[in-house]
């Protein structure tokens, strides 16, 4: 699945036109969609294993999608959940202080959080990454 656009206004693609300009991303910037596609899932798979609702609708409502900027060349791995109540799953997240158990968001905890601390490591190796398939491509 392909996502174009920012925020509210973006437009999901699936199937055959999905698949031609994913294939046409990946042979482009492989390696680099190919890594962020990795630890996408690997919070993927944490949130959907620490997930407080046992219902299965907002665990298994979780998907990745290859995000694309219009007018610009930034793309990115977004984590989507289409459950229309994920936003209001609420949880309590228990610390050593006595005053640390307080209702936190699965959402923001199992799923930003960590995304947000894997964009920041991204950021330092997506460049030496990019060099390196380039270089490849160039020499081979």
């Amino acid at each position: 699945m392909i996502r174009v656009g920012k925020g509210r206004s973006a437009v999901m693609i699936d199937g055959p036109l999905a698949d031609g300009l994913q294939k046409q991303i990946r042979e482009l910037l492989g390696p680099v969609a190919d890594k962020m596609q990795e630890e996408a899932d690997l919070i993927l798979r944490e949130a959907q294993r620490e997930w407080p609702v046992d219902s299965g609708k907002s665990k298994k409502g979780f998907f990745t999608a290859l995000t694309v900027t219009p007018g610009s060349f930034r793309i990115e791995v977004s984590i989507i959940n289409k459950t229309p109540y994920t936003w209001f799953i609420k949880s309590t997240k228990v610390g050593e202080e006595e005053d640390a158990a307080r209702i936190r968001s699965p959402l923001q905890t199992l799923v930003a959080k960590p995304a947000r601390k894997v964009t920041r490591r991204l950021k330092k190796e997506l460049p030496a990454i990019l060099a390196a398939a380039l270089n490849n491509d160039l020499e081979g």
